[in-house]
């Protein structure tokens, strides 16, 4: 875990060469701590939940967090750590379960993340809808989603009274974290309780903003 953080830490110095260091320590670590795994923009299907990987390297879960916080302070421009540290958690399975007493709740994470959803730059939007999935529990996903959709605007005079183009950085990000959590829940998690959920409860929701699919948007 000290390695760990020193690489990511290292993605912040002024030095080429330390930040060239950092990303060679950070790949390996990734690939030694996780396994090899697709480079594709997706959840990840095998792996180690986030629970368990916190259990073996319990000095990252309140850097990371810490990091998160200082990086989404300020959305307006990039934080160096910011990215490594969401790669690192979408590279996590979501755990199966979680307790209050737990001391590395997975939930601590899920509000920085979603602040990440009106980043100005795709590529942090993209990895912070992947890195929502692992970190946000299985009992919240229905409520969260449901709060998500109805953060949408439901007709275009809604966006064009608001400010752009934070608001449709939001958008966006808000629809990327709709269909990362869709997809693992619809189609690759074995929990059928939540899928069933989720097709009475969050579904139906969607036509009210089918808009935004539209030339409309």
């Amino acid at each position: 875990s000290e390695a760990m953080v020193a690489a990511i830490t290292g993605f912040s110095s002024e030095s080429w060469p330390i930040r060239n260091s950092s990303l060679l320590l950070y790949s390996a670590l990734v690939r030694r701590s996780l396994g090899q795994q697709s480079s594709k923009m997706e959840v990840p299907v095998s792996g180690i939940s986030g629970s368990e990987f916190f259990a073996r390297h319990a000095h990252l879960h309140p850097f990371l967090l810490c990091t998160l916080n200082e990086s989404t302070a300020t959305l307006d421009s990039s934080h160096p750590r910011l990215f490594p540290t969401l790669i690192l958690l979408s590279k996590l399975l979501p755990s199966e379960s979680s307790f209050p007493t737990d001391p590395f709740l997975m939930d601590s994470f899920v509000v920085p993340i979603r602040q990440c959803s009106t980043h100005g730059s795709y590529m942090i939007r993209a990895v912070a809808a992947r890195a929502i999935v692992p970190v946000l529990q299985s009992s919240h996903v229905v409520a969260y989603l449901g709060d998500l959709i109805r953060s949408l605007p439901t007709c275009p005079t809604e966006v064009d009274n608001c400010a752009k183009p934070r608001r449709m950085n939001a958008i966006h990000g808000s629809l990327l974290q709709v269909r990362e959590l869709l997809t693992y829940y619809l189609f690759r998690s074995p929990q059928d309780d939540v899928k069933r959920d989720l097709i009475c409860n969050v579904m139906p929701l969607l036509g009210e903003y089918m808009w935004l699919a539209t030339a409309k948007n």
